[in-house]
């Protein structure tokens, strides 16, 4: 059977995604929705999964909220990648497993795929009987010198970084500018080779978290 796939743009936005995700249902009539980018704007879908019975296959967000069979329409949405929570969980322990004294540092987004880390967050800090600095922003920002400041203020060793490929980059080029000397690491979506590209000699040492293999396995990531 042949498959035709049908793409609307969002714009990374919840609310056009529901608008796309409406017309691909009513007006196209697709039998399944697949890889729907980003956690609020699979969020934002699930009255509309619910409604139609449609399915939300693979959706593109590693946030555990999509695989939550308690919240809404979850037996239509088949989510494949580990949690943004799980993802933040790792990293602070590969941190904390190099330098027991390592102060750590979270850039979230201030939506959805920033509750999900912090959740992660929350549970290692619990765990290990540490505080993380964490510094919010908002979705689309492009300048990053405050949370870095205060990075830099805060004396963090270890700066993580829950963002796609512009937030990583411009952090790590801001605490180059500003001389903050730090280690940094990003979740899932910063994964992307642009990272590496994009942010040149400020990026030298950057690690991100890859969802493709299960937490314990020897396996490399991408390269």
């Amino acid at each position: 059977r042949q498959i035709k796939l049908l793409v609307e743009d969002h714009g990374y936005n919840p609310q056009k995604a529901v608008v796309a995700a409406k017309k691909l249902i009513e007006k196209d009539q697709v039998f399944c929705l697949y890889n729907v980018i980003g956690t609020s704007a699979a969020e934002a879908i699930r009255p509309i999964l619910e409604e139609s019975g449609v399915p939300l296959i693979a959706p593109a967000t590693n946030s555990s909220t999509l695989s939550d069979m308690s919240r809404q329409a979850a037996q239509y949405i088949f989510h494949t990648d580990a949690g943004y929570d799980l993802q933040t969980r790792v990293l602070i322990e590969y941190i904390l497993e190099n330098n027991k004294d390592a102060v750590i540092g979270l850039a979230y987004q201030d939506d959805n795929y920033g509750e999900n880390a912090l959740k992660g967050c929350a549970e290692a800090e619990e765990k290990y009987g540490i505080s993380v600095q964490k510094e919010s922003f908002q979705r689309g920002a492009t300048d990053f010198v405050g949370q870095t400041m205060n990075f830099k203020k805060g004396g963090c060793t270890d700066v993580i970084i829950g963002g796609i490929v512009r937030e990583p980059v411009t952090i790590m080029k801001t605490a180059q500018a500003i001389g903050f000397e730090s280690a940094f690491y990003g979740l899932g979506p910063t994964v992307d080779p642009r990272v590496g590209l994009l942010a040149g000699e400020a990026g030298e040492g950057f690690i991100a978290v890859y969802w493709a293999y299960h937490p314990d396995s020897d396996e490399s990531g991408p390269t």
